[in-house]
């Protein structure tokens, strides 16, 4: 099963890759709101901390919520392995995007806006995704999950903005040709 989950990862990863590359060839203006003044809006936002904490843990915790009534449907493993291939694609289209517009800085944007809250959301995941024990541990091990995934939002939502913040302002703008 790991295995699979490995080559998972750089199917999707990959294929993300692929599909920017592929939309960008056909469209030349397919990044043409990625720009730096967009990177600068971010600096000069007045965040909403609240809000976008409570969105994001509706985001994160869908996931974990939704698991439990596919697995009564049958439907788990497929669930779940279509979460993993648009969560993967995903991440590897977002960063190619950057990659694309900035070289390295985008690189280094990618990882400031993924890594505060995914070092926390990606062993939830796989943690849940992979265990299958039916003991009381495992509703323990349930919310426990549940926490892990509140305190990545809680990252994601209050750390993120203030490291991206700093990445544009440190990074993007002096060395935007790297």
């Amino acid at each position: 099963m790991k295995n699979k989950i490995v080559i998972l990862f750089f199917f999707s990863f990959l294929s993300g890759i692929a599909f920017i590359l592929i939309c960008q060839n056909r469209d030349p203006d397919f990044f043409s709101y990625i720009t730096m003044e967009s990177c600068n809006n971010i600096v000069r936002m007045q965040w909403e901390y609240q809000r976008l904490f409570i969105r994001c843990l509706i985001k994160r915790l869908a996931p974990i919520l939704i698991l439990p009534i596919l697995k009564v449907a049958g439907l788990r493993n497929l669930g779940m392995w279509l979460y993993f291939f648009w969560f993967f694609f995903s991440m590897g289209g977002v960063m190619e995007i950057l990659i694309l517009q900035y070289g390295l800085s985008g690189l280094g944007l990618f990882l400031t806006g993924v890594c505060p809250q995914y070092l926390f959301y990606i062993p939830a995941y796989f943690l849940l995704f992979f265990n299958d024990s039916r003991t009381v541990k495992k509703k323990y091990q349930y919310l426990l999950l549940c926490g892990v995934v509140i305190i990545g939002s809680f990252f994601e939502s209050y750390v993120n903005p203030v490291l991206l913040k700093g990445y544009i302002n440190l990074f993007l703008n002096y060395f935007y040709y790297i």
